[in-house]
């Protein structure tokens, strides 16, 4: 008969077991590199690299259009001088419907490297579409790795329709402890191994469908209302999510700027409000709308604040007191109406003010609040964020990404995470080299969304599409969007249109793009420089070759053009060093480009008076080619003066 000591040792071998084998497994799967899960960063030699497909860690490419992240990369070793900061939230963050030089984190580049100019400064954009807080705690612990000096948050508005958020079609549940110890277990190379198992087990013939734009593909419940169950649900699981992003980067020490958010609240009326409504406050509405009509402001006004008042959650009855309050210049109560018109909207894709109240709270204790609400109250018309500074429900324009920059620059600098500026550098009115062109490529890719569901549905078409500025931007934008999809090469087609109408301040706009987002890109750093030449701006010209040396050191094109600038601006000895450089380089220049540099640097040396220098430059070019006419004409000069 078995004892008991020996029943209890193989019940507890019985249940252990299981567990040592699916140990096992995993130590093999990750010795062997198998179903590893998938990174936030890849390594690159010495950098690393965001990785542009990281979302489907969360998505199924065969279901749902996965967004892509930007590949930047960074020093895998930061080096000492380099201030680190990475940007992480949803699509305002990436920078939606915008692209390259426009969202806040390439803006505030451009800010910190201006006002530091002695840094190197990464500002590294981790803003993915659909993202919410449950994303950016997963992601987070890799972010950590990679020595940040600051993070900064943008995020609440993805909550409910986000991945995994509280009515998203993407979801495993609704309890945020659920969702949280899921993701955790996605780290094991086991649970991939069994995903990949699953989701291969689907028809292949399934793809996203093309009709339905990203927005329609996740959301799952269209309305909820507000402090409902599930309203109230999803914004614990948001405090909870918070709680946990904020209390990682204090263990870590990496300060925190985490913004409240900002959306469309005068222009754009709630997406849902409940179909119900008692008869009585039905009459008042009919007699409140002929009112209305009747220019009677005060009257109507009375009657919806009276609706309102027995029934609040009627999100268009608060938005039309806001409209009126407005009528009746008082923006004050229209501005609270208007809040509240968002806070009651069923379709919640617009935060309510209930998730500020959240991250105010959360950054008491672990973070800086940068309080972006009142910043863009304090800039739009009447005080109250609409069209002027948001392009749709709520994505800024290109000046609203830029006052985003600007607010994080100046919290930077109020909360000391960099010292003083010592340079008296002074940061611009305007967005820095945004071209009529990003606007375009911007507002045409959303031309027909804010045309369809949740917006008032309208057939449109692009060639409805108002050019904001240069018609033919518009074209370059189109053909940007649905041809090539090339930043570049749109910028590009536009430097061309204008430089063939001779206007060169305008094509180096679009070159001075194209070098704000990839610095080292020298291509265009020379195209600025034939622009300020082709203007007779001899001295920014020079300037301009001489960054693209530093973006490409030794190529023999550059010095080549360097010398000839700067023998027409009468400085012989950098001309004839240039050209010697030029002569010597290893590349960017062909054989016979180079003997006809000979040519020219003995002219500079025989008008210099280096005579000796100058037959033999000569003789080493008709050593090459014995039929140069000019080279044979100079010798035959130099030798008559000679004699």
């Amino acid at each position: 008969m078995i004892s008991r000591k020996r029943k209890t040792l193989f019940t507890f071998i019985a249940i252990l077991l299981p567990f040592l084998i699916l140990g096992l497994v995993e130590i093999i799967l990750r010795i062997a590199g198998a179903y590893a899960p998938t990174p936030l960063f890849l390594e690159k030699g010495l950098n690393m690299q965001i990785n542009t497909q990281v979302a489907t860690r969360y998505l199924n490419p065969q279901e749902i259009t996965i967004p892509t992240l930007y590949p930047e990369t960074f020093r895998k070793e930061k080096p000492s001088n380099t201030f680190r900061v990475f940007c992480l939230g949803g699509s305002t963050t990436a920078g939606f419907p915008f692209d390259a030089q426009v969202p806040f984190p390439q803006q505030l580049r451009f800010l910190l490297t201006n006002a530091y100019p002695e840094r190197q400064f990464e500002i590294i954009n981790l803003g993915i579409s659909a993202m919410n807080s449950f994303t950016v705690l997963d992601l987070l612990p890799e972010v950590l790795q990679q020595s940040p000096d600051l993070l900064i948050i943008y995020m609440g508005h993805n909550e409910f329709y986000g991945i995994y958020g509280g009515a998203s079609a993407i979801s495993i549940g609704r309890q945020g402890w659920w969702i949280r110890t899921y993701l955790h277990l996605n780290k094991f190379h086991l649970v991939q191994m069994l995903r990949s198992g699953l989701t291969g087990s689907k028809s292949n013939s399934a793809k996203p469908s093309a009709e339905k734009t990203l927005m329609e593909q996740v959301i799952g419940d269209r309305s909820v209302a507000y402090r409902s169950d599930q309203y109230n649900l999803t914004m614990n699981n948001f405090r909870e999510n918070l709680s946990e992003i904020l209390s990682l980067a204090k263990s870590t020490e990496v300060p925190v700027l985490l913004s409240n958010l900002v959306a469309n609240e005068k222009d754009l009326a709630p997406f849902g409000s409940p179909p119900k409504i008692t008869d009585d406050l039905r009459d008042k509405r009919q007699t409140a709308a002929s009112l209305l009509k009747q220019e009677d402001f005060s009257g109507a006004y009375q009657l919806y604040a009276d609706i309102t008042s027995k029934d609040s959650t009627q999100a268009n009855n608060w938005y039309r007191l806001g409209r009126l309050a407005l009528k009746m210049q008082d923006s004050v109560a229209a501005s609270k109406h208007f809040r509240l018109a968002k806070d009651y909207d069923l379709v919640r894709f617009r935060a309510s003010e209930d998730a500020n109240r959240i991250i105010a709270e959360a950054a008491e204790t672990s973070a800086h609040l940068v309080d972006m609400s009142k910043r863009f109250r304090e800039e739009s018309r009447l005080g109250i964020p609409g069209d002027d500074l948001i392009c749709d429900h709520l994505h800024p324009d290109p000046n609203g990404y830029y006052l985003m920059a600007l607010t994080f620059f100046e919290e930077i600098l109020k909360n000391d995470i960099l010292p003083a500026i010592g340079n008296g550098f002074q940061p611009p009115p305007a967005p820095a080299n945004i071209t009529d062109l990003d606007w375009d490529m911007g507002l045409l890719k959303i031309h027909k969304l804010k045309h369809r569901w949740p917006f008032r549905e309208k057939t449109v078409d692009y060639k409805d599409y108002r050019p904001r500025g240069n018609p033919y931007a518009t074209k370059a934008a189109y053909d940007y969007i649905f041809k090539h999809q090339d930043w570049v090469k749109a910028q590009y087609q536009m430097a061309r249109f204008y430089s063939s109408r001779k206007n060169h301040s305008m094509a180096r706009r679009h070159y001075q793009a194209v070098n704000f987002f990839f610095p080292d890109k020298h291509d265009a750093l020379m195209q600025i420089a034939k622009s300020y030449q082709a203007d007779g701006d001899l001295a920014s010209a020079r300037a301009s070759y001489k960054k693209a040396l530093i973006a490409a050191p030794g190529h023999g094109r550059y010095l080549a053009d360097l010398a000839m600038l700067c023998w027409q601006d009468k400085l012989a000895s950098e001309a004839i060093n240039y050209m010697e450089n030029a002569l010597n380089a290893t590349f960017g220049l062909t054989s016979d480009e180079k003997n006809n540099l000979r040519f020219y640097l003995a002219g500079f040396y025989f008008n210099e008076g280096n005579t000796d220098k100058a037959r033999e430059m000569l003789s080493q070019l008709l050593a090459a080619q014995p039929n140069h006419r000019g080279a044979k004409t100079l010798l035959s000069q130099i030798n008559a003066q000679l004699q």
